[in-house]
């Protein structure tokens, strides 16, 4: 009798797995049946700019240090169901971005003001530079999610962006300064650094690519991994201070859950 209960179970374990596996996979799948959905999404976003070419900022030993900063991140959204493998979606983000760096630099433009008659000058830098950037935006992104399996998609658009807050800001610490390429002009010490404010020759819009993954945890309850980045320069297109480009780069981690659906 104690074997025939025993294989009975045995028997039974499977099928209350297949059952289980299925109610999951039906949960996760739940969603098809909808047309429409109104998402809010929290997580935790990171970057700044990246030069253009990156050797621009690395000097003849290649010495980068820079600590990137951490924020909050909060988002709406609005999807619409095209098939059952497509979704389309547009949102409003808050995304908040920062570097702060320290690089050997040659021959790098930097503002100046002239101490006798307060003009500013635009000199040449070699040596050791600060560089912080902050960046505040409004961003728009517009962006179809690939289904390639019950759980797994896919997420690739384009965004736009206001620039609702900037700071660039490069300090030259130790080196030399020149009027021209490769002279040697006056010396900088780190007790009378040169300090040059870019922030108001920041561009006020962006844009770029946006790509990115999320994992259906739950039926209602999405995460994943989105990454920004935009061919347009950070500065406005007449700064010709520097001879690279900036370009925003900024990626997150992020949680949505489906607030609405119809």
């Amino acid at each position: 009798m104690k074997k025939i209960i025993i294989i009975g179970l045995w028997a039974l374990f499977p099928g209350l797995s297949l059952v289980a596996q299925n109610t999951e996979e039906q949960s996760v799948l739940q969603d098809k049946v909808h047309e429409w959905k109104v998402s809010g999404q929290l997580g935790l976003q990171a970057g700044g700019a990246i030069p253009i070419p990156m050797s621009a900022l690395s000097g003849d030993d290649g010495a980068v240090h820079a600590q990137v900063k951490v924020y909050p991140r909060l988002a709406a959204r609005v999807g619409k169901r095209l098939s059952d493998h497509w979704w389309a979606y547009v949102g409003l983000n808050y995304a908040s971005s920062g570097i702060t760096a320290k690089a050997r630099v040659k021959n790098q433009r930097i503002k100046e003001i002239d101490r006798g008659s307060g003009e500013l000058m635009v000199k040449y830098f070699t040596g050791v530079s600060h560089v912080e950037m902050a960046f505040a935006y409004a961003e728009f992104p517009v962006y179809a999610e690939y289904s390639i399996s019950s759980r797994n998609k896919l997420i690739m658009g384009l965004y736009g962006a206001y620039k609702v807050g900037g700071k660039f800001e490069t300090t030259a610490v130790k080196g030399f300064t020149s009027d021209k390429p490769d002279n040697v002009h006056a010396e900088v010490r780190p007790s009378d650094n040169i300090r040059s404010n870019f922030s108001v020759d920041l561009r006020s819009w962006d844009f770029g690519v946006l790509l990115g993954y999320e994992f259906a945890v739950f039926s209602r309850l999405n995460a994943g991994l989105h990454l920004n980045f935009s061919p347009f320069d950070v500065f406005k297109a007449e700064v010709d201070y520097f001879d690279y480009t900036m370009h925003p780069l900024r990626g997150a981690i992020m949680v949505s859950y489906d607030l609405f659906r119809r």
